[in-house]
């Protein structure tokens, strides 16, 4: 059986991942934990938080509660995950808005946004470029990512040896 790391979202990658059909490739890597304001920008009567709540009433998602508020600032969703992170460093965080990704690098914690895992994910041979650039394009079309986020990781698919 191989050993998926730990890690915690932000809604924010759990939308995106979710929306270019990411998320089997993310389950295959990680035991994923949310924190609960994660669990409340979820709804149900969108298709990303009906999966999440399936997931979670399944067991497959772990809840993650903060012990202390480090993190003032960013959404609740954001500030929760990286607080969960700083208590956990071993953990990754799962982020894709610019500022708390930003912020994440900065304070050297272990940070990963979708457009870095489908770099990531051709790296190690689990997809080509061809399926890796639909998936960027289709990140581009949800039209909520930051584009030069996308454009890294298309610039790195093209000049990397992978």
């Amino acid at each position: 059986m191989v050993r998926r790391a730990n890690a915690v979202f932000d809604t924010s990658f759990w939308i995106h991942s979710f929306g270019v059909g990411l998320l089997p490739f993310v389950l295959g890597r990680y035991a994923l934990r949310y924190p609960p304001a994660v669990a409340l920008e979820l709804p149900e009567r969108y298709p990303s938080g009906r999966e999440f709540w399936r997931m979670a009433r399944a067991g497959e998602l772990e809840e993650a509660i903060p012990e202390r508020d480090q993190v003032r600032r960013f959404g609740p969703g954001e500030r929760e995950a990286m607080n969960v992170a700083l208590e956990h460093p071993n953990w990754e965080l799962l982020v894709d808005d610019w500022r708390p990704l930003e912020w994440a690098a900065n304070m050297r914690l272990r940070v990963l946004s979708t457009p870095v895992l489908i770099v990531a994910l051709v790296h190690d041979k689990e997809i080509g470029v061809p399926r890796a650039l639909e998936f960027l394009a289709e990140l581009g079309r949800l039209g909520t990512m930051m584009p030069g986020l996308i454009e890294l990781a298309r610039s790195q698919l093209a000049t990397d040896e992978l």
